[in-house]
């Protein structure tokens, strides 16, 4: 690690560098249950505007039937600002009929559709880091210009089932000397 990252707390490097669901982490976290608010939701191909924050074009070229959805994570009781806002590619074809179902029609995390089919599944960390977005500090209600963001994919059955990236406050992850 480096600079911003050095500073990081307990829970930022929790968040940051755990491969456990992100759903089980933040309610054992606050003690509470999260809420998720779908932002956007889109099917058959990847909106030009997230294809950079995933992955490459050639990624998405040979992916096949997928889904590209955008989620604010709130804990319950603050609806007012998130705790994590992801954006998620999903391959709707390496997921079992009944979970694309329950994506698409439910405000589910995506940890809480995982365990509801109870899909064995390992997540490999991509990427983590430090990243500027001012459309994305809106999510936030933020004025910092810095967000901590994870990049992973989970897979299921040697295919990969989605493609992740989540973004977090700098301030509610670092350490104040």
């Amino acid at each position: 690690m480096n600079g911003i990252l050095d500073k990081l707390s307990p829970y930022g490097r929790l968040l940051l560098y755990t491969k456990s669901s992100m759903t089980d982490l933040l309610e054992l976290y606050y003690d509470s249950q999260v809420k998720v608010n779908v932002v956007n939701q889109v099917t058959g191909h990847v909106p030009e505007k997230v294809q950079h924050l995933l992955s490459s074009k050639a990624d998405f070229d040979s992916a096949g039937n997928v889904a590209v959805r955008e989620v604010d994570i709130y804990v319950a009781g603050n609806d007012r600002t998130p705790v994590l806002h992801a954006i998620s590619l999903v391959y709707l074809d390496n997921l079992p009929a009944e979970a694309v179902q329950d994506l698409n029609d439910s405000q589910l995390p995506i940890g809480r559709v995982i365990d509801k089919y109870k899909l064995e599944t390992i997540r490999d960390i991509l990427e983590t880091g430090v990243a500027g977005s001012e459309s994305l500090n809106s999510h936030f209600r933020s004025t910092s210009e810095l967000l901590f963001f994870k990049k992973y994919s989970i897979i299921h059955r040697s295919k990969p089932i989605f493609l992740i990236i989540e973004f977090f406050p700098c301030q509610e992850l670092v350490e104040i000397a």
